[in-house]
């Protein structure tokens, strides 16, 4: 169903943000990351907890105590489970001590050279299954993941094994003070355990251990949404749209950028100022601030990869909850400067902001309003408003959906002459329909198309969206609204009276008409609308 969206003035776009907001996306103990450390987390303190008699007493809790613990019971596991629980330990020690990878990774090769006075680095080399123990120079670098992986293939080296993660263990541990809060903890734990509240404990331990990664990788969650809206369309990843984002580079940078600006083509070349005593690490540091600041990220681009088809829709996605010391108010500038870009490689390309978040709404709205108020802006939309702002631009564009079709097969009961006709007045090109029919989701059958039953219930969901956005109207007033279903896109308050409902939109259903009326349905795909937040029920 087309969807026109209205030309909204300034100052209503910016109310439009406000009412839509998405404040946060969720929690940190709600996160992956979160339960994922947590569960480790609980488990090794358990398999600790049976070497030590539930942390019973501190004399002789050590460094080559917990070690031992680690390796009776890693290695009558599988190498994927070794890894991922002295992968656990590394995160407890962190934990417990408050250091950081970053920091120890840099600092264990000087802890073995200088502390434990060792002059190699243990290697396990495996020909044909069967394993050699070698020695190496000792590398410059020793993160956390590679430790786990070398005292997993150690297992067939017991001694070595023991001794390597003993170091490991006493260069993270390394005060009285430090061993005796990791003691601490393990007791208490099992002391909660006794009433259930274990990981009530464990919760700000894990909360503080976790909140720089989870902050990191929270960027990506409205991304995600995306996706899994899309694919609810019906469009496929890295054919419809990209899994991963597009790199484009400033145009004062040298840079190579395909004509397909495939993410994984994508290659950059920039010019880094390298002094004769600059170390190692000083020069990635250089590297990574240049490429930081010559590079801007598109997290969509639409179409991506479809035949036929232009990209034209470029997307980039920011997310603030809040405004930490990592949110960069050079975002404008930066938004420029890639869009001066990218008007150098296609003709003219269509600019959405996918923006949201309470930061936007408190310490960034400055910024949130010089990025709408860029002329080359064409829009921009929210998570919970992708739903119709987002179709609304594909379908002006005339990238064709599944969804759309489904749309209008119930609208048409099913007539292929008459969904064909009703898609090419929705202003769609005649080999754009015909691409979509041959998805696997679509079946002609004579003059008949049958479409997928596994994806009728959402699009019968969707369809009522629609509805309720070409059906409405604008209200006055908020305080007159009252049995009210409100959509965006349209100005602040804009929707349709839940009694108008029957006459403006069952009557008109289609195929869904009958399932609206008697089975009850209507009424769960409303709560289903306002549940997701894509409809504001008054």
């Amino acid at each position: 169903m087309k969807i026109i969206l209205p030309q909204l003035s300034f100052n209503e776009k910016l109310d439009e943000f406000d009412f839509w907001i998405t404040p946060s996306l969720g929690d940190i103990t709600n996160s992956s990351r979160y339960k994922e450390v947590q569960s480790l987390i609980c488990t090794l303190i358990d398999i600790i907890g049976e070497a030590t008699n539930q942390f019973e007493k501190f004399e002789g809790f050590t460094p080559g105590k917990i070690g031992q613990s680690i390796v009776n019971h890693v290695n009558v596991i599988s190498p994927e489970e070794r890894v991922s629980k002295i992968s656990a330990l590394a995160t407890f020690l962190f934990l417990v001590t408050g250091k950081s990878d970053n920091n120890c990774k840099c600092q264990f090769p000087l802890f073995l050279r200088d502390v434990s006075r060792v002059s190699a680095f243990p290697k396990v080399n495996s020909i044909k299954g069967n394993k050699t123990l070698a020695e190496t120079e000792i590398p410059r670098e020793i993160k956390s993941d590679r430790m786990a992986k070398l005292v997993s293939d150690l297992n067939g080296f017991p001694q070595k094994q023991l001794e390597i993660l003993t170091q490991y263990i006493s260069f993270i541990v390394d005060s009285y003070q430090y061993l005796r809060s990791f003691w601490s903890i393990g007791r208490t734990y099992f002391e909660m355990k006794k009433v259930g509240f274990e990981k009530d404990f464990l919760q700000p331990l894990i909360v503080f251990q976790v909140r720089g990664s989870v902050s990191a990788s929270g960027g990506h969650e409205p991304e995600d949404s995306l996706r899994d809206r899309m694919i609810e369309w019906g469009l496929i990843p890295n054919i419809d749209f990209n899994n991963s984002d597009i790199i484009i580079t400033d145009a004062a940078s040298k840079a190579v950028v395909p004509d397909t600006m495939t993410a994984t083509e994508t290659e950059i070349t920039v010019e880094v100022p390298i002094e004769e005593d600059d170390s190692p690490l000083e020069i990635v540091e250089k590297v990574e601030e240049v490429i930081k600041n010559k590079t801007r990220a598109y997290d969509f681009v639409l179409p991506f990869n479809v035949e036929g088809w232009n990209q034209k829709v470029f997307i980039q996605c920011q997310f603030y909850a809040g405004d930490s010391g990592s949110v960069s108010h050079k975002n404008v500038d930066q938004i420029r400067t890639s869009r001066e870009f990218v008007k150098t490689k296609r003709a003219d390309p269509i600019f959405l902001e996918y923006i949201d978040g309470a930061g936007y709404f408190s310490s960034l709205w400055g910024d949130l309003k010089k990025i709408l108020a860029m002329q080359d802006t064409n829009d921009f939309f929210q998570v919970r408003t992708a739903v119709i702002k987002l179709r609304s631009k594909l379908q002006e564009l005339g990238f064709l959906t599944p969804l759309e079709v489904v749309h209008a097969w119930a609208l048409k009961n099913g007539s292929l002459a008459e969904i064909v006709e009703y898609l090419l007045a929705d202003g769609y090109a005649e080999n754009e329909i015909q691409r979509v029919l041959k998805r696997p989701s679509f079946t002609v059958n004579e003059d008949q198309l049958e479409v997928n039953s596994e994806i009728i219930d959402l699009s019968r969901k969707y369809l009522l969206l629609d509805f309720i956005a070409v059906k409405g109207q604008a209200f006055s007033e908020s305080s007159k609204i009252t049995g009210a279903l409100l959509v965006p896109a349209f100005g602040k308050y804009f929707g349709i009276r839940m009694e108008d409902i029957t006459g403006n939109i069952i009557s008109e259903a289609g195929k869904f008409k009958e399932e609206w009326i008697q089975s009850g349905q209507l009424l769960k795909d409303i709560q289903f609308l306002t549940d997701n937040g894509w409809v504001v029920q008054r």
